[in-house]
């Protein structure tokens, strides 16, 4: 038990310094496995309307709205795994990395 926890550690400790990383990486995988439905519910919402507004619509979401929802979920899921322990970061990491797969593979993004 005391090698396990170890090795739990060790990980832990070389995660630490990449947190930030982690962090952008779950959220940019989270937007690229739902980015189609959430931009076909804005094309649904919008598609009565003049192309005058459908276009900057779009723009606006696509770029201001996935933008700034990347900076600020990315530095709130950072300060979360900040505050977590040497086994709770290493467990949760690998199981969101694990989850995410199996979300890709449901919406046949693999």
């Amino acid at each position: 038990m005391h090698s396990v926890y170890s090795m739990i550690t060790h990980a832990s400790a070389w995660l630490r310094p990449y947190q930030y990383q982690i962090a952008m990486a779950l959220v940019a995988t989270i937007l690229v496995i739902y980015g189609n439905a959430i931009n076909r519910r804005v094309k649904l919402m919008i598609k009565n309307q003049w192309f005058i507004i459908r276009f900057p619509v779009f723009v606006l979401v696509c770029t201001f709205g996935y933008g700034a929802l990347t900076v600020l979920a990315t530095d709130l899921l950072a300060r979360l795994l900040a505050c977590m322990g040497a086994v709770a970061l290493v467990l949760i990491v690998f199981l969101s990395f694990v989850l995410l797969g199996f979300l890709a593979s449901r919406e046949r993004q693999i």
